[in-house]
């Protein structure tokens, strides 16, 4: 059997973490008709004559929309992730090599004053490979990103790089070959997703086993050169289902969620065995978790709308917010020093939506803040957006903007105690 369920991209292989009902077409070929500013523009715009190293990350530069890749790289850039080290983002993005139907997978540091560093691309020149969807964590001084490739046989392995603390490799890309059952597992390793443990990370994905007949999300550790470290889990583990959309968290303990069968979320944290699935009820479906400390956010849909829902861990509190008749779409959650956040798509019609963040106080109960729109130049584009923590309650968004095949990965610092 070849696993190559999912697979529906014109220029690639890609995932179903956008919209809760479709995956976007990367190579449509539609013309937004609007070109998005440049990195020139942008920096002109609204800052008072100040330049960028008058910026810090406990002041980034708050209310201004930048492009978060440098100059001169494709206009095709989807599938962006980002951690925060302290001092700066790291942000790893998709975006098509040259002029082929491939992709690469490019990463940059951008500054708290929102500009990037030079470009480099991850993967390395590696022949008829497209390179996507990737994912990025730190521990300690090292970072490590992870993507995965499609070499066109059918079967798309995962691979991941380590890097210091100054972005320098640390060693080539490497293929990751996880072993089930004491056997090495041959199918596909796809949807990868990180999250930083002492002395190493955490690998989540999903891999394609034959003898389950679906796709089951798989916990893998890696030491910090992304080595093998240990057996593969896989904490949800069943006959004929499909598992996608894996999240990953680790606070000493890992917490795994994912979309199962398209219909609930599941969620797996620390030694818990049984986990918990979330769909309300039969009339609505719950997809695209994010994981915070001690709750997730999902989508759920329902009557031909969707909503943002929240679920704390142990499944007793819930909440969920959305108007009557509106799509919402994609959370991604942040925990901060001063609460947490959210941030998430609303649908305007087709592959256009617009961008919202608001905080969310957890506990006992979810109190949700006000909307706060995120001003965008053109339409967000159907893929999941980027919130990163910088402290207190300042975060670090991004998301993809435009219409394909002009898709442009930008980004905005926002300030939620304003």
């Amino acid at each position: 059997m070849r696993f190559v369920l999912f697979c529906a991209l014109v220029l690639g292989c890609g995932d179903d973490r956008a919209t809760p009902d479709s995956r976007p077409p990367d190579a449509a070929p539609v013309d937004s008709g609007t070109d998005a500013p440049s990195r020139e523009d942008a920096a002109d715009v609204g800052d008072g004559g100040q330049d960028a190293g008058t910026f810090s990350c406990t002041t980034p530069r708050l209310d201004e929309t930048f492009d978060v890749l440098p100059a001169g790289v494709s206009t095709l850039q989807i599938h962006p992730a980002a951690v925060f080290d302290g001092e700066r983002l790291w942000v790893t993005a998709t975006v098509r090599e040259g002029e082929t139907s491939r992709f690469d997978v490019a990463l940059s540091a951008v500054d708290c004053g929102g500009l990037p560093s030079d470009l480099q691309i991850v993967n390395g020149p590696e022949g008829e490979v497209s390179d996507l969807d990737s994912a990025i964590a730190r521990s300690g001084t090292s970072l490590l990103v992870a993507w995965q490739a499609d070499d066109g046989s059918g079967v798309i392995g995962t691979r991941v790089r380590p890097f210091d603390a100054t972005g320098t490799p640390l060693a080539a890309a490497s293929l990751v070959q996880t072993m089930r059952e004491g056997v090495v597992h041959e199918g596909t390793l796809w949807m990868p997703a990180l999250a930083s443990r002492d002395d190493g990370y955490w690998l989540v994905g999903s891999r394609g086993v034959e003898a389950l007949s679906g796709f089951i999300v798989y916990a893998q550790p890696l030491d910090l050169m992304g080595g093998l470290d240990g057996d593969a889990t896989e904490p949800g583990l069943e006959f004929g289902v499909t598992q996608v959309d894996p999240v990953a968290r680790a606070d000493g303990d890992l917490s795994v969620g994912f979309t199962r069968d398209g219909e609930s979320v599941q969620v797996f944290a620390g030694d818990v065995t049984e986990g918990l699935r979330l769909a309300p009820n039969d009339t609505i479906e719950a997809r695209n978790p994010s994981l915070g400390a001690d709750y997730v956010a999902f989508t759920a849909l329902g009557s031909g709308q969707s909503r943002v829902a929240y679920a704390s861990l142990d499944g007793l509190v819930r909440d969920e917010f959305g108007a009557v008749g509106q799509r919402n779409a994609a959370p991604v959650v942040a925990d901060g020093e001063g609460g947490s956040a959210v941030v998430w798509l609303r649908n305007i019609s087709g592959l256009q939506n617009e961008l919202l963040v608001r905080r969310v106080e957890t506990g006992s109960r979810f109190t949700f803040g006000d909307e706060v729109p995120i001003p965008t130049e053109r339409p967000v584009y159907p893929y999941a957006p980027v919130l990163v923590s910088l402290g207190a309650e300042r975060y670090f968004v991004a998301w993809v903007e435009g219409m394909s095949p002009d898709l442009i990965v930008r980004g905005r610092f926002v300030d939620l105690a304003e």
